[in-house]
């Protein structure tokens, strides 16, 4: 039987080892992390995505999870609306409609379709050593057969990557920083605000809360004191959101969110 070994148990590691998996490979699946995810916000979940879920046998379990989108709109900071979208022109082809769900319970989804066994959590793997070769044999301590093919995927900000690559393909700034999060206030559309170098936007829970995130221009490497302080400080007592120096109406809150996360875009550097 063919041995994969993969470095991080996030999404895209966790369904990589689904689908070796289900191909007859024996796969070990390392996790630095003591647990599977328990926060993160939510991820939009397109119909090619869904088909691929289906495929690794956990699409069902989250549609009965996950909130359908309906229509929605984009909007100019005034209000005045940009262009609505049509959640029946995106079902139309392939029958299913974009579906919102939280990080945590798509990694929790992916993790109960592993074997127990297969999962290693609280596994640091040093990529210091010597290229390919090091990873492909890190298993051998525990009796295993030489991994055939190792699957890197820690993240954008993979030290694997680097350790394997170099610092020409380590991931870079491109000039735009992000907020995510939830609320508990209740919306019915989805809606996304543009302005100069920014953007903002809501989506509906089925549970009656709303995940919203943010983008703006922002010098790199600029973070704020901790990560629910800069989500606390962009829900203003007045009833509105900032979107960098925009503001949006939305309903008033006595409570922030209650799920954040902040996180920067990037992109594989290429130069």
């Amino acid at each position: 039987m063919p041995h994969a070994t993969i470095i991080g148990a996030g999404i895209a590691g966790t369904a990589t080892a689904i689908g070796l998996t289900h191909a007859g490979w024996h796969v070990t699946l390392h996790e630095r992390a003591t647990h599977p995810e328990t926060s993160g916000a939510a991820l939009g979940i397109w119909p090619t995505a869904l088909a691929a879920l289906d495929e690794l046998g956990v699409g069902e379990a989250l549609r009965a999870a996950a909130t359908p989108q309906a229509a929605g709109s984009i909007r100019r900071p005034d209000g005045a609306v940009l262009a609505t979208l049509s959640a029946e022109r995106v079902t139309r082809r392939p029958g299913d409609p974009v579906h919102l769900i939280a990080r945590r319970d798509l990694a929790e989804m992916l993790a109960a379709a592993l074997p127990v066994s297969a999962v290693r959590y609280g596994s640091k793997v040093d990529p210091s050593g010597a290229g390919l070769d090091s990873l492909a044999g890190l298993d051998n301590e525990a009796g295993e057969a030489r991994a055939d093919v190792v699957v890197v995927a820690d993240g954008v900000f993979s030290t694997y990557r680097t350790a394997l690559l170099g610092e020409r393909y380590r991931a870079r700034y491109t000039g735009q920083s992000g907020l995510r999060g939830r609320v508990a206030v209740t919306t019915h559309e989805v809606t996304e605000t543009w302005g100069p170098g920014r953007r903002f936007g809501v989506t509906p829970y089925l549970d009656g809360t709303t995940n919203w995130y943010a983008s703006l221009d922002a010098p790199p490497g600029q973070r704020a004191a901790g990560e629910r302080s800069r989500c606390c400080a962009s829900c203003s007592p007045a009833g509105t959101t900032r979107s960098g120096r925009s503001w949006t109406r939305s309903p008033r809150t006595t409570s922030c969110a209650t799920t954040c996360t902040t996180y920067t875009r990037t992109c594989p550097a290429t130069s």
